[in-house]
């Protein structure tokens, strides 16, 4: 959980890789990243509601990734992320998680674990709202058959919750 007094700082927050400065650096997976990033298309609805959300006072202006390219949950989630992200004009800065422990440090799953991908979000003004670990709830049960799937896009349920909260 974060700690009242954070080692992310709004500087070293813009220390962060511009997503696609990460993906520039990148090893592996390079051809997963982008089928990910793909087969996720925002609709216009969906940008305008998360535009909304990201420019409310205390909306999340800012979002901190820590990421590997090696993880299966960073290849599938990270960029949809950057999509949304894209789509919201939210700051999105990337963070290797191996090499800044200290950020990770205050982000641990369950107080132990180094689980990435992990999400940060931030307000304009870089006052820390919530983060999440890992991938999203629905996921597990879907773990078993991603394997053999052929995926072509993505539709994440977001404009009836998101309408709620604007």
């Amino acid at each position: 959980m974060a700690q009242e007094r954070s080692v992310v700082t709004p500087d070293r927050f813009e220390q962060g890789l511009p997503y696609r400065d990460w993906l520039a650096q990148i090893k592996v997976n390079r051809d997963q990243f982008q089928r990910w990033y793909e087969a996720c298309p925002i609709s216009s609805e969906e940008a305008e509601l998360f535009r909304r959300l990201a420019q409310r006072p205390e909306g999340p202006a800012r979002v901190l990734a820590l990421a590997e390219d090696w993880c299966p949950d960073v290849y599938r989630g990270l960029p949809v992320m950057a999509r949304i992200a894209e789509a919201a004009g939210m700051e999105l800065r990337v963070f290797w998680r191996d090499r800044n422990l200290d950020i990770m440090g205050e982000f641990l799953k369950d107080g132990q674990f180094h689980s990435i991908p992990t999400f940060v979000f931030y307000t304009q003004e870089h006052r820390y709202l919530c983060h999440w670990t890992e991938r999203p709830a629905l996921s597990p049960s879907l773990t078993s058959v991603w394997p053999s799937m052929r995926i072509t896009s993505v539709r994440w349920p977001t404009a009836r919750p998101l309408t709620s909260m604007i």
